[in-house]
């Protein structure tokens, strides 16, 4: 009888350690999650690179614009449908709205790349331009030439 309530007690014991194990990785996860979005714009890129290489960054593929928001902010580039890019070298001076991702790529970016809204990627699904462009990322992950790329991203060959 005693071995059963001991048996029952370990058991008890192991859920109850799980719970908080579990509890403390998704606080640890909401945490970083707010420093990011707290972290000034000008300095976004660098954070959403560290946590990125370091871990504790969960971007999959297939997750939506507002589960990517919610984890590193909104982007500082305007045409923002297919690309979402935070530069490296963002001016103070310079609003988010008045920047394109390909006007951004000078600078070094940080990237999300979304088709049908949501994330594709391998990996990590977050990218640096310093490896490769959206416009190669693309390429790399649909199997497709530059120009099926560029139309995929909404450029058509034009930009």
């Amino acid at each position: 009888m005693r071995t059963q309530y001991y048996v029952v007690f370990c058991l008890l014991g192991i859920v109850f350690f799980c719970a908080i194990g579990f509890m403390g990785y998704k606080q640890h996860k909401t945490g970083i999650a707010q420093k990011i979005r707290k972290t000034p714009v000008g300095q976004r890129a660098a954070i959403i690179s560290y946590y990125r290489e370091f871990g504790g960054l969960h971007i999959q593929s297939g997750m939506s614009k507002q589960q990517i928001e919610r984890i590193v902010g909104l982007p500082q580039n305007s045409d923002n449908q297919y690309v979402w890019a935070w530069s490296f070298n963002y001016q103070e001076h310079n609003s988010h709205n008045d920047r394109t991702w390909v006007d951004m790529l000078d600078d070094g970016i940080i990237y999300v790349v979304f088709l049908d809204n949501c994330i594709i990627g391998k990996e990590l699904c977050i990218e640096v331009s310093a490896v490769a462009t959206p416009i190669e990322y693309i390429m790399s992950i649909k199997g497709c030439n530059e120009m099926e790329a560029l139309s995929l991203l909404g450029l058509h060959g034009n930009d």
